[in-house]
């Protein structure tokens, strides 16, 4: 805004008086209108960054979420299988199967004072 630095001399006329008054007015009126411009450009700039900051969390939230539901999955997996594995009766060989029951005659005998 670009005001007249001096004061108005006192021997002007009313006439220099009323255009430096309205000058000054014209003046301030459009500091005014640049200044709203201006807020009204900042604001929108404000809205835009807001914008692409909440678009770029939100990217972030899902890949996050995508790899969690992810890690998620192969962990459910590992464990059924576990599970799944631990369900089964293990499967004797049949040596496997001799030795138990050895082991099972020797221990009735011992426990009912019989022999082997």
């Amino acid at each position: 805004m670009a005001l007249d630095p001096l004061p108005l001399p006192a021997a002007a006329t009313a006439d220099e008086a009323i255009a430096l008054v309205l000058r000054r007015e014209h003046a301030a009126r459009d500091a005014l209108a640049a200044a709203q411009a201006e807020a009204k450009h900042l604001a929108e700039a404000a809205r835009a960054d807001a914008r692409a900051i909440a678009a770029r969390a939100d990217r972030r939230m899902r890949r996050v979420a995508a790899a969690f539901e992810y890690e998620t999955r192969a962990r459910t997996a590992a464990l059924d299988t576990q599970a799944t594995a631990i369900a089964q009766p293990p499967a004797l060989a049949a040596q496997d199967s001799e030795h138990l029951a050895r082991a099972v005659r020797l221990l009735a005998a011992e426990l009912t004072g019989g022999a082997p």
